[in-house]
């Protein structure tokens, strides 16, 4: 589907250049949101603004992303880590809990903000330096999460952008919260005053 939204963006905004976002028709921002996950809130919101892939980076910038964990996906993840708790896997196990049915692993959600940082933004070359974090409420599986990634300082010198990370369930409840510490390409920060 997503692939098809593209080419109609291309075909309506011409091949070489797809507009950012905001500068979307609302009808084709609607479609993106629902379909392929991208999100931004109203523009200009405060200090913040929706980031576009690519510019030099300011105190403000942010990116979000939505994603619905599936059983599937948590025994893959199980799988793979090795963190096989029957709280996560094991409705029976976790009916019994305080939680009453599975959640996702919290490194998950993590990885959603993870996700945004290394490939949108500020996206490739970014390294991930440090990173603090605390789990406030459960993401059920099949629940849809909401990530969301923001620039708070940057330290021109040593080319570090520290982040507030968050993520949100579909009801807009508080599930984590934290604060990210990246390197980045130096040509994401040049000609940027803001400083830690």
């Amino acid at each position: 589907y997503c692939l098809t939204v593209n080419t109609t963006l291309m075909n309506l905004f011409g091949r070489r250049c797809i507009p950012s976002f905001a500068r979307l028709p609302g009808i084709y921002r609607s479609v993106l949101v629902q379909r392929c996950g991208l999100v931004t809130s109203s523009p200009k919101q405060g200090p913040s603004q929706e980031y576009v892939l690519g510019n030099t980076l300011s105190v403000g910038d942010f990116l979000e992303f939505r994603k619905a964990f599936t059983k599937q996906d948590i025994e893959d993840f199980a799988r793979v880590s090795g963190d096989d708790n029957p709280l996560h896997l094991d409705e029976a196990f976790a009916a019994t809990t305080i939680f009453k049915k599975p959640i996702v692993h919290g490194v998950l959600m993590n990885g959603l903000c993870s996700a945004i940082m290394g490939t949108k933004l500020p996206g490739q070359g970014t390294i991930f330096l440090s990173q603090e974090v605390k789990f406030q409420a459960p993401l059920f599986v099949g629940d849809e999460a909401r990530a969301r990634v923001e620039v708070q300082s940057i330290r021109q010198d040593k080319a570090i952008v520290t982040f507030k990370t968050q993520c949100f369930n579909s009801n807009g409840d508080l599930l984590m919260v934290g604060t990210a510490n990246v390197m980045v390409p130096k040509h994401l920060i040049d000609n940027n005053k803001d400083k830690q």
